[in-house]
């Protein structure tokens, strides 16, 4: 944003009337839209102060006050806010002094013609600063809910992995510990890995042909999926994808929930339905079913 878009408060610390004309003289040139508070005392300096200005022209020395003084209470009440000391003829220790205690520049009555160009420049960085402020604090606000955001993934208790799908047969670029224990497999064996290539082993080869479809053509996808783990055991997984809405769009998100138990349950309720408990054999149900002529309900 450019200076020129804002409407600047200045406090003009200076007991001097005609001092202070000459100051709001001199600063016309600027061309920039601005409101002077002027004060001489330090209780009307620190009213000043609470009214949020942007920036602070004090004389060093005043009957009731002095630059010091109001550098430490600025340091105090509003840290960060410029201040530019102006004063007579006086030595060079004073001013080496004003700037140590943080004085944004230090200029001679005598010589305010330098005026508008220190304002400006002040005034410039100090826009510089809080936009550099603003900016960091709302990198430290996305890094904080970033941070949270990876802890509930890492913490979910559903398989989360995320597919490139630019690639082919989409490797996976991340696995959270729930996917990790899913399939048994250790970070290192995971990623980079195909997503077929985790779950083809026991699997439907037309599921994992659609799903695989699905990650190329960035579309969000369901599906319910058996697998083998190394270890034999079989697994039952809802599978649902869902790409990446960003500018670069070539990920997918893999959630994947166990549902082998339910899974198995089912199994067992319909074998129960077909089967003799004792021999094992087919029941009525089973033997009707069968029997039932073909196209008849």
């Amino acid at each position: 944003m450019d200076l020129s878009e804002s409407r600047y408060r200045i406090v003009l610390a200076e007991d001097s009337d005609d001092d202070a004309e000459l100051i709001a003289l001199e600063l016309r040139p600027v061309g920039l839209e601005m409101e002077f508070v002027r004060v001489w005392t330090e209780d009307a300096f620190v009213d000043a102060l609470a009214q949020a200005p942007d920036l602070i022209i004090c004389d060093y020395a005043m009957p009731q006050f002095d630059a010091l003084r109001a550098l430490a209470l600025v340091q105090r009440l509003r840290p960060g806010l410029p201040l530019i000391v102006i004063s007579r003829a006086v030595g060079e220790e004073v001013a080496v002094e004003a700037m140590r205690r943080g004085a944004a520049d230090y200029l001679l009555k005598d010589r305010l013609t330098r005026l508008p160009e220190a304002v400006r420049r002040v005034l410039e960085r100090s826009r510089l600063e809080r936009e550099k402020a603003r900016i960091e604090t709302a990198l430290d606000d996305s890094r904080r809910l970033l941070a949270l955001r990876e802890r509930a993934v890492e913490c979910s208790s559903n398989a989360i992995a995320i597919l490139d799908a630019r690639a082919p047969h989409a490797p996976v670029t991340y696995a959270n510990a729930a996917l990790l224990q899913m399939t048994g497999l250790p970070m290192e064996e995971v990623a980079g890995r195909g997503f077929a290539q985790l779950f083809a082993r026991g699997g439907d080869p037309a599921v994992i042909e659609r799903l695989l479809q699905s990650v190329a053509g960035r579309r969000e996808a369901r599906a319910v999926l058996r697998y083998e783990r190394g270890d034999g055991a079989v697994l039952w997984s809802d599978v649902h994808l869902a790409p990446v809405t960003d500018a670069h769009g070539g990920h997918v998100v893999a959630v994947m929930t166990d549902v082998t138990e339910s899974r198995v349950y089912l199994e067992q309720l319909e074998r129960a339905s077909n089967y003799d408990a004792l021999t094992g054999l087919p029941n009525r149900n089973l033997l009707a079913d069968r029997l039932q002529p073909e196209g008849s309900e």
